[in-house]
């Protein structure tokens, strides 16, 4: 998924990656992960939780804090936080949409 389809990401298409992301770097099945249930309890430890918020950063095109797995702890609270965060790029990019509208109309 680039950083432009992030856009558009609601809150379901963001806890389907972060299932598959957590799925894959633990090897566990996807179906062994719930939405509300601390992300440290199927043993991700705090390197891992590092490199999942730098994963997210290059994802959304955003800097994330590396302790926001520690602020949104289950599946269920990043998803929402990484959905408002591309709430704020879709707001971002209709402004910088705006802009190139209006430069281009005064060439």
């Amino acid at each position: 998924m680039s950083s432009t389809e992030l856009h558009q990401m609601s809150k379901d298409v963001a806890s389907d990656w972060i299932v598959a992301y957590l799925a894959d770097c633990l090897k566990i099945e996807p179906s062994r992960i719930e939405a509300h249930v601390v992300l440290s309890e199927y043993g991700l430890d705090s390197m891992q939780a590092v490199m999942m918020s730098g994963d997210i950063s290059e994802l959304t095109g955003r800097e994330v804090p590396p302790n926001i797995l520690y602020e949104y702890p289950t599946v269920d609270q990043l998803a929402a936080y990484m959905e408002k965060l591309s709430g704020t790029d879709l707001k971002s990019l209709y402004a910088e949409a705006e802009n190139w509208k209006f430069d281009v109309r005064n060439l």
